[in-house]
């Protein structure tokens, strides 16, 4: 057995230098120089804008973060905004328990379980259900992380794109029952990431497709409970994050998982 633990633990550090020599190289943690623009229509931060520098960072999968960019939202005040906003309002006046619970269990802000937490818990369960080995257990959670980091690079991409002003920064009357995030509206970050993880564990478990679907649906409505995405928001992430799961599993069974390191 030594031979082969020997082995194995010198593949191991060979692949974590791999990750480390990438990490280090990837843009993450770049500092970014971009100013935020002003106008109608145009988010408003609170203080230092989050995630300015995803735009640039390296996917793993896509070719750029901007391969999947969703066409430009509703222009602002609109019909279709209106609309859209008149939504947002109309919930907002109404909440009932029910939607007020739906929006507080999926905020998952950072220091909770957070949004990938929840989809990797999920998995790890399924994981067990099939009494998946090892190896196959690491092939879907490297291939459903790395799916969910790209979404949310090519979301932030468009956030950062279109600068779209935030639900209850246009009509001051819309509560919120959970913190509003400090980037911008367009699209749902929530729903880039919840997509594209969904997507690729639907690949490997179809026959819990309809309950990971109708998580995904709810999770992206919870943001329209909670006051602070407009439903164009949602739809265009959840859009974004399944065309990024498309390309992550088409890498993987063409090429190899480890083709995106290359």
């Amino acid at each position: 057995m030594q031979p082969f633990f020997t082995s194995g633990v010198a593949d191991g550090r060979a692949m974590g230098d791999v990750m480390i020599a990438w990490a280090t190289n990837d843009g993450f943690n770049a500092v970014w120089t971009g100013t935020i623009p002003t106008g109608p229509g145009v988010w408003i931060p609170k203080g230092p804008p989050s995630g300015p520098q995803l735009p640039a960072v390296k996917p793993y999968f896509m070719s750029s973060g901007d391969e999947f960019r969703p066409a430009a939202p509703p222009a602002f005040l609109s019909p279709a905004f209106k609309t859209a906003l008149a939504e947002v309002r109309a919930i907002s006046n109404t909440r009932t328990p029910e939607q007020i619970a739906i929006a507080q269990y999926w905020a998952m802000p950072a220091g909770t379980l957070t949004t990938m937490g929840y989809w990797d818990k999920l998995a790890a369960s399924y994981i067990e259900e099939h009494q998946l080995d090892e190896r196959s257990a690491a092939h879907i959670y490297a291939l459903m992380n790395a799916a969910a980091m790209d979404a949310e690079i090519g979301c932030w991409d468009a956030k950062y794109k279109y600068f779209l002003i935030r639900p209850p920064q246009v009509d001051k009357l819309i509560t919120l029952v959970i913190n509003m995030p400090n980037h911008p509206s367009f699209p749902s970050g929530h729903s880039c990431v919840s997509a594209a993880a969904v997507g690729v564990l639907e690949s490997f478990f179809p026959e819990h497709a309809a309950t990971l679907d109708a998580q995904v649906e709810q999770a992206g409505l919870s943001r329209i409970y909670a006051g602070i995405h407009y439903r164009f928001d949602v739809e265009a992430g959840q859009t974004l994050g399944r065309s990024v799961a498309e390309l992550a599993l088409s890498v993987d069974e063409t090429s190899g998982l480890l083709a995106a390191l290359r």
